[in-house]
């Protein structure tokens, strides 16, 4: 407001910094001139001047406060691509496998995370994530023998919203030394060799297996 009269009552408005938002110099209505980014920047600072245009001009100055709001724009991230993880065969039920860690540009609520497993894997039955932790352990004692690798996807999700980040997992299953060395021959069922009298000394005429 300006308690003069006519011209120099009429006022004009500028901003500093320009470039962020933009001040109609007749009206002083203030409009964003960019898109805003929580995560790049969630204060700005701005002194707006209003001048009359009176001869000569006076003017007023006042500081000007902009907090960007945040929104769950920003999908949970995985601090690794690829997580690979080993283990040895005949560990007991809930053994560690590894620790998965994600995390969400946002603010919150918004970078609560919710650790799973994809179920379309179906290594996934064999293993369990907690939701929390991001800990991954194995439901059940494994055999190398029978399965050296596993693989899973791994899922981190806004909880109450709907932005997923994945990251693919590899297990390697090491050996221990569980089975004994076994014989195919000789066997209970075949353990004879039938050799010829005039057979050489030294001659091969059989081969432990």
């Amino acid at each position: 407001t300006d308690l003069d009269s006519g011209d120099n009552a009429r006022i004009r408005y500028s901003i500093v910094p320009p470039g962020v938002l933009h001040v109609h110099p007749d009206t002083g209505a203030i409009t964003t001139a960019i898109v805003l980014d929580h995560e790049k920047k969630a204060e700005h600072d701005f002194i707006i001047t209003a001048t009359d245009h009176g001869s000569p001009a006076k003017s007023s100055t006042m500081n000007l406060k902009l907090v960007v709001k945040d929104t769950n724009d920003n999908a949970p991230q995985f601090s690794e691509k690829i997580y690979t993880f080993g283990t040895f065969e005949n560990q007991p039920e809930n053994t560690e496998i590894g620790t998965l860690a994600a995390y969400d540009a946002d603010s919150a609520p918004y970078n609560v995370i919710t650790y799973s497993l994809d179920q379309t894997f179906s290594d996934s039955a064999v293993f369990e994530i907690d939701s929390r932790t991001g800990k991954l352990v194995c439901r059940k004692m494994l055999d190398r023998e029978m399965k050296a690798k596993y693989h899973l996807k791994v899922l981190a999700s806004n909880e109450g919203y709907y932005l997923t980040g994945s990251t693919n997992v590899t297990i390697h299953v090491a050996d221990k030394n569980d089975n004994p060395p076994n014989v195919t021959f000789p066997t209970d069922k075949n353990h004879t060799i039938q050799i010829s009298t005039l057979t050489p000394v030294g001659s091969s005429i059989a081969q432990i297996e």
